[in-house]
């Protein structure tokens, strides 16, 4: 079997939401906005091997994904 390449571009995970009307939606958030993401927050906040970061968010919530990966 052939794997077929991850590319920033390719689905990182799917994003639920009814919002502000009550009707459910989603929409897929790409690899490269995580990345983008946990970039911009590593240069913002300098996380280093002798921080810790608490993990308060359920992990149900989409800001979970940044606290879950942002220190490995």
């Amino acid at each position: 079997d052939r794997l077929t390449p991850l590319l920033p571009q390719h689905p990182a995970y799917a994003l639920y939401t009814s919002g502000s009307t009550g009707t459910p939606k989603g929409t897929l958030i790409t690899h490269a906005s995580l990345t983008n993401r946990l970039r911009w927050m590593q240069a913002t906040y300098h996380l280093n091997t002798t921080d810790r970061v608490l993990q308060k968010t359920p992990p149900t919530f989409d800001v979970s994904v940044w606290e879950l990966f942002w220190p490995l």
